[in-house]
C-alpha cells in the first residue's frame, strides 16, 4: 500500500502559487495529470526517485481544513493503484477507500501532518512566457519536495489559475523531471461528503499502508 503515499505526495505538491490580484485563500479544486521520470521526492530515509504516471482529482478547503482526492497511479510492473482519500484537519483523521479482494473497503487512519492553510510563496518571478499562444507567468515556488529540486509554476493571471507545474532535479548528474497539468481548475473548494462505507470505518494500522514521511513533507502550511 505504499503508493497511497505517492497519491498524497503528488496531489499535495500541486499546491499552487498566486498573485496579489487573485483571491486564492479559501482553497481550490482541480483534475490533474502528472508524468514523473526519476524525480526526487522526500522519503523516510531522506529522499527517493520515482517514475510513474498519475491522474486524479484534488479538492482542498484551506479554511475548514478538509481535503479529498481521487487517484489512479500507473507504475511499470505494478497493477493500477486506485483509490480515494478524505482528510480532516480538525480531528486529525483521514479515510482511505480502495479495493481489497474485489471489495470496496474504507480504512480510518491518523492524520499526522497539516492540511495546507494557503498557497506557497513565490521565490522568483521568471517573467512572462507562453503555453502555445496563451500568455502565462513563470514562477519559481518554494517546493515541498525539498532543496534538491526546483519547482516552476506556469500561472495565468487573467483567470487566477495554475496551468502546469514542473519539478526538476537540481543535480544534473541525476536528471529527473515531473510535469503536472491542471484540468477544470477552480480557485474555490467544492463541498464534499465521505462515502457511506466510511461512516463506520474502524481504525486501521497505519503500518499496513506504509505511509512514509514523504506524505507528511508535502502539505506544508504557509
Amino acid at each position: 500500500m505504499k503508493f497511497i503515499s505517492i497519491a498524497l505526495l503528488l496531489v499535495l505538491s500541486i499546491s499552487f502559487t498566486f498573485a496579489a490580484s487573485c483571491n486564492m485563500n479559501s482553497g481550490y479544486a482541480s483534475r490533474f495529470t502528472m508524468n514523473a521520470y526519476n524525480t526526487i521526492f522526500p522519503s523516510e530515509s531522506g529522499e527517493e526517485t520515482l517514475t510513474f504516471f498519475e491522474i486524479g482529482y484534488i479538492n482542498v478547503d484551506f479554511t475548514s481544513q478538509q481535503m479529498m482526492t481521487m487517484y489512479e497511479i500507473l507504475i511499470q510492473g505494478q497493477p493500477i493503484i486506485a483509490g480515494e482519500l478524505y482528510a480532516f484537519g480538525q480531528n486529525k483523521t483521514m479515510y482511505v477507500v480502495n479495493e481489497v479482494n474485489n471489495q470496496t473497503v474504507c480504512h480510518q487512519l491518523p492524520l499526522d501532518y497539516p492540511i495546507p492553510s494557503g498557497p506557497p510563496k513565490i521565490i522568483k518571478d521568471n517573467g512572462q512566457t507562453y503555453i502555445g499562444a496563451v500568455p502565462v507567468e513563470s514562477l519559481q515556488i518554494d517546493s515541498n519536495n525539498g532543496p534538491n529540486v526546483v519547482e516552476e509554476m506556469l500561472f495565468d493571471y487573467n483567470t487566477c489559475s495554475p496551468l502546469a507545474s514542473y519539478i526538476s532535479n537540481v543535480d544534473r548528474a541525476n536528471p529527473g523531471i515531473s510535469t503536472m497539468v491542471f484540468i477544470d481548475y477552480v480557485n474555490t473548494p467544492t463541498p464534499f461528503t465521505m462515502p457511506e462505507i466510511c461512516l463506520n470505518a474502524q481504525p486501521a494500522d497505519a503500518n499496513m499502508f506504509r505511509l512514509p514521511r514523504s506524505t507528511k513533507a508535502q502539505p506544508v502550511t504557509y
